[in-house]
């Protein structure tokens, strides 16, 4: 996420640290290793990013920017000894108080571990800073010339006026990038700029048009258990909004269910239309999307279709594993070398082994019910 401020604001300084932690962040959590190394640029100078392990600690401490932040960092630390090793337990509070920022608009949220040596055992404090609460004033959306505005804002879940929720830009985000009208936008593509009036910020989401014709090919691992398919799809050009947004819907030519009558054993494998009008699940017209009509079809298939899609999506709400951010916290110290950083990854699942087994089968099952 980039941010940009009024000149008004004067606050670049908090801005740049913001930006800093959030790309050491997503860095350091794409790799998972401790002997990953990545450039962090500072005012004026290059210093190398550097996972550590603090492990070795006789004593946590907290500071906050506020009476409030010194409230929730008591209440979050009162289960500190349940938790096992020092370090674990200010991850867990760290990443406690980050999860509330983000849903009270506090986009200003900042850490910073400081040691009082590099000789085990060591002192650390954690510097936590809050920052102050904003909403979301304007939304806007560039690039998307093939699809309609309306399509896009549907599937925000954050709304013009709401407070600044970090995690439901992120929601929001996945959400239009499963509309797949256009290229993937990652959460460092979104563009923040500040007003001046210190407490609103605008969001811009860049997206880059992708093309509206394709071909694919796909089908079932065991033979019979779906169909096969060599398929030509297009869009629709743009063309009214809503539930008639014609960019919304696909044309799907199946090239194996043309030659079919020619090919002898493709009659058993390949059992999809010759030509289909389809329009994907779309979040935010979810039960205006997720089906497909085609002349061969018959209306119980073509309910069939719609209704195992939208098994599908919410089957699929409720048992994937959803991401979690890790937190990336500059650690500073007497003797300690410049950018080192301790990695605050979430606890996972203990099921989520289960889960993710659970959203195959189901795939599979779906899969092999209708062709």
């Amino acid at each position: 996420m980039r941010e940009f401020e009024s000149p008004a604001v004067g606050r670049a300084r908090a801005t740049a640290t913001a930006g800093r932690l959030r790309r050491a962040s997503k860095a350091l959590a794409t790799v998972k290793t401790a002997l990953m190394l990545t450039f962090v640029m500072g005012v004026g100078s290059v210093a190398v990013a550097q996972p550590v392990e603090l492990r070795s600690i006789r004593q946590v401490s907290f500071t906050g920017d506020g009476p409030v932040t010194t409230e929730l960092i008591d209440a979050l630390r009162k289960n500190d000894d349940a938790i096992g090793a020092p370090a674990d337990a200010m991850c867990a509070s760290l990443l406690a108080l980050r999860r509330i920022a983000e849903s009270q608009g506090r986009i200003d949220f900042d850490v910073v571990v400081e040691t009082n040596g590099d000789r085990d055992p060591i002192d650390v404090t954690a510097h936590v800073r809050m920052g102050s609460q904003y909403s979301v004033g304007r939304i806007h959306f560039t690039g998307h010339s093939a699809v309609n505005d309306s399509t896009l804002r549907r599937a925000f879940t954050l709304r013009e006026r709401d407070l600044f929720d970090v995690g439901q830009l992120r929601r929001s985000l996945a959400r239009v990038n499963d509309i797949g009208l256009a290229r993937p936008v990652t959460f460092a593509d979104v563009i923040v700029t500040r007003q001046t009036d210190g407490a609103t910020a605008d969001i811009t989401i860049p997206l880059r048009s992708r093309g509206r014709r394709w071909w694919s090919l796909s089908g079932p691992i065991i033979p019979g258990l779906g169909s096969y398919q060599a398929s030509i799809s297009s869009r629709l050009p743009v063309w009214s909004r809503g539930a008639v947004g014609a960019s919304t819907y696909l044309v799907t030519l199946d090239v194996l269910a043309l030659v079919r009558p020619s090919l002898g054993v493709l009659r058993v494998l390949s059992k999809a239309p010759p030509v289909v009008l389809e329009r994907p699940y779309l979040p935010g017209q979810e039960w205006l999307s997720g089906f497909a009509v085609s002349p061969h079809l018959s209306p119980w298939t073509t309910g069939a279709h719609y209704g195992r899609t939208h098994l599908q999506r919410g089957l699929h709400a409720r048992l994937d594993d959803q991401s979690k951010q890790t937190l990336a916290v500059p650690v500073v110290g007497a003797g300690r070398p410049v950018g080192e950083f301790l990695v605050c990854e979430p606890e996972g699942s203990r099921w989520r082994w289960l889960r993710r087994g659970a959203v195959y089968a189901i795939d599979f099952a779906l899969g092999a019910a209708l062709p």
